[in-house]
């Protein structure tokens, strides 16, 4: 029945194709009327509960949270100053004050940057694998790039080196084969040479 209801007023609500007419849900000027003053008497009921609402939301507004008092900028200075480590992370603070009603505890403040520094943690590890880091941290620095070339030259000490130079200063890094009768080392002559097997 409900399905019937529906299709009637999406068909009813439809203009109709006589521009001169229009069909309407309400069969009677009184109808409609009467629908018009139960929309009003509602909107005004709203209206009313919404300014309550904001008026009890305004006499309850939070003047006992800490950055509604008069020295927060001072106590958020003296934080970042103590903490410069942690300044970078202002904007993440305040979100976390706010979005988790921090501002009624009177260490706000140390709370969200601690679940801030917690939540951007990097184990050393982390920074390793962190090109810029490491390009901005460690190759730029001159004591731990001669530490770095001093461990590397000392480990190359105990190395023992491959001799590819022979005795008559020729390079030599095959075996080297020798004839044992004078075709072979013909032989070998046409090979080099390209003429033959």
């Amino acid at each position: 029945m409900q399905e019937n209801e529906v299709e009637t007023t999406v068909q009813t609500d439809a203009p109709s194709e006589n521009a001169g007419e229009t069909t309407s849900r309400f069969k009677t000027p009184d109808e409609l009327l009467k629908a018009y003053e139960c929309l009003e008497k509602e909107f005004t009921k709203r209206s009313q509960k919404l300014k309550a609402l904001e008026k009890e939301l305004s006499e309850k507004a939070p003047s006992n949270v800490a950055y509604a008092q008069n020295d927060w900028q001072q106590k958020v200075d003296d934080f970042f100053e103590s903490r410069p480590e942690i300044a970078p992370f202002k904007k993440e603070i305040a979100e976390e004050i706010l979005k988790n009603d921090l501002g009624s505890n009177e260490n706000c403040l140390e709370i969200a940057g601690a679940r801030v520094i917690l939540n951007n943690y990097k184990s050393p590890k982390d920074y390793l694998f962190d090109d810029d880091f490491v390009v901005e941290n460690v190759l730029s620095n001159e004591k731990i790039c001669d530490r770095v070339i001093k461990k590397y030259l000392s480990d190359l000490d105990g190395v023992k080196t491959v001799r590819t130079i022979n005795g008559e200063g020729q390079a030599s890094l095959a075996k080297q084969i020798r004839p044992k009768t004078v075709g072979e080392a013909g032989k070998m002559v046409m090979a080099m040479a390209g003429k033959g097997k």
